[in-house]
């Protein structure tokens, strides 16, 4: 498929003392998801940082949301070679959650492809059921009535605790930070990949965005799986994507970053959790 996507398998994983290493040419401000803003306590309750652990103790970094009081969504690869998740609930600092467990039950989609990060979402499964705060409450899934809906033009809001700049040896952020993402077409995502793939484009399931205030606004390293959310004309929050990729060029770029669309994994995620769109 894409050349740019091999890259992006990095997006999460990082080394046994958790930093990034430089991304291979093409990827996946202070404080800040690229160009974007400090989070503000219970902004973003459904946000969930994860800490996954290779047999070897390795660890990589990846972010994710509350779902159900049982279940985490995220992306396949932050959980494809783990053998156990450290989740992390309820705090706009990383290291500082109100509710910290592990989980040894998580699985992707049956027809995730890693060199291609098609089908690119996977479940956690929390040890017990967890109780809601005002810290940690779950994000809707979009209505069965979107099924169809591309989104283009609308403002999304995506967050995590990933990296702030493309800068050589730059870690992930100690706080939560957020940025504003504009749906674009997919037809405007393979345009901008147009010299970063080899194969296919930009699948159905993916959707894709670039930056709303600032060009070069993007997810970057540890914000992968973590949640592209839409807020509805009566204001509720739904999360239509899970932060899949950006371009191998960077972060900061300024070309789309890509999200598995979740309106075309309804019927995957009721199937495994039981959780239900509204």
């Amino acid at each position: 498929m894409k050349t740019f996507l091999f890259a992006i398998l990095i997006i999460c994983f990082v080394g046994a003392q958790a930093t990034i290493p430089e991304l291979a040419q093409r990827s996946s401000s202070k404080n800040r998801i690229v160009l974007g803003f400090p989070a503000k306590p219970k902004q973003f309750p459904w946000q969930v940082s994860l800490n996954g652990y290779n047999s070897d103790g390795n660890r990589g970094i990846c972010g994710g949301s509350v779902i159900s009081p049982d279940w985490i969504l995220t992306a396949a690869h932050c959980v494809t070679g783990k053998v156990r998740m450290e989740v992390l609930l309820g705090s706009i600092v990383r290291d500082q959650p109100e509710l910290r467990l592990e989980s040894e039950t998580f699985f992707h989609h049956a027809n995730y492809k890693p060199l291609l990060l098609e089908n690119d979402v996977a479940l956690i499964r929390l040890p017990y059921s967890i109780n809601y705060t005002e810290n940690i409450l779950p994000i809707a899934l979009p209505p069965r009535q979107f099924s169809d809906e591309l989104f283009v033009n609308a403002k999304a809001v995506v967050s995590g605790f990933g990296r702030i700049n493309d800068s050589p040896g730059s870690t992930v952020s100690p706080t939560l930070n957020w940025a504003n993402i504009r749906i674009i077409t997919n037809q405007r995502c393979n345009e901008s990949y147009s010299d970063e793939r080899e194969y296919e484009d930009i699948y159905d399931s993916t959707i894709c965005g670039v930056g709303f205030d600032f060009d070069n606004q993007s997810t970057c390293n540890g914000d992968s799986g973590g949640p592209l959310v839409l807020r509805q004309d009566n204001d509720i929050p739904i999360q239509i994507g899970v932060v899949s990729f950006v371009s191998n060029y960077g972060c900061a770029s300024g070309n789309p970053s890509g999200y598995a669309r979740i309106t075309k994994f309804l019927d995957w995620i009721e199937d495994n959790s039981g959780v239900t769109s509204p």
